[in-house]
This record gives C-alpha cells, sequence and structure tokens, in this order.
C-alpha cells in the first residue's frame, strides 16, 4: 500500500504531516520509516486506546498530545525518542477544528491543527 506522507527538515529536527484517515496502529510503520522527531497526525485515535498506545511505544514514540471529541478521530502530535522537550501544552477546539499549541523552548513554537466541515476557515481563525 503507498502513503502520501509529507517529511521537512527543519534545522535539525524531522518533521512529518501525515492525514493517516484512521487506522494509524495498522499503518504506524510506514510514519516510523520515515524516522521523524515529530509527526502530526489528523484523523488518529486517542493514543489512551490500548491498540494505539501499543503500537506508539513500539516504534519509539515518547510523548503523545492528542485532541478531540471523537476517541476514534482527533488530531495527534507524537514525539519520538524524547527529540523536544515541551513546556507547555494546550489545546483548542470547536465544532470543525482542532488545535495544539506545543511550547518547545524559549525560542520556539509548534501549533498543529485540523480543519474540517462548513464554516472551518473562519472558525480555524478564532481558535
Amino acid at each position: 500500500m503507498t502513503y502520501r506522507l509529507l517529511a521537512v527538515t527543519m534545522g535539525s529536527m524531522r518533521l512529518v504531516v501525515w492525514n493517516c484517515h484512521q487506522g494509524l496502529d495498522k499503518k504506524i510503520g510506514a510514519l516510523a520509516d520515515l524516522r521523524p522527531d515529530v509527526a502530526i497526525i489528523p484523523e488518529c485515535a486517542s493514543p489512551q486506546l490500548p491498540r494505539l498506545a501499543c503500537a506508539l511505544a513500539k516504534h519509539g514514540i515518547t510523548k503523545t498530545f492528542w485532541n478531540g471529541s471523537n476517541q476514534q478521530k482527533g488530531l495527534g502530535l507524537f514525539v519520538f525518542n524524547n527529540a523536544i522537550h515541551a513546556e507547555s501544552f494546550e489545546t483548542r477546539g470547536g465544532r470543525y477544528s482542532v488545535k495544539i499549541d506545543l511550547k518547545i523552548g524559549e525560542e520556539a513554537s509548534l501549533i498543529a491543527m485540523w480543519t474540517q466541515g462548513p464554516g472551518y476557515v473562519e472558525e480555524a481563525h478564532s481558535t
């Protein structure tokens, strides 16, 4: 099976963004093969669910951040091999969007956002 993933290296950090369309526990090997430091994964299940928690641990994911109103489908931000230290973590969401704002040290922030549905652009600007 072929997956479309975006992998970008910024300085020494390798960031991967991939809308996995659910079933991340069965597709995690494709993500791990890219050796990211951080992965932003829309449409993934909560890492609190046992089937995904087991798959994440097996592939070196050491920190998980997740936001969503449905345990089967939300926005995940995953850190591999303790690549970053998160100082603070905030989630916000509306009806059609979820956002994760992760503060990394004094000089960097990483904002991940997943939007969908009618009116999502306006909602994304307000979250």
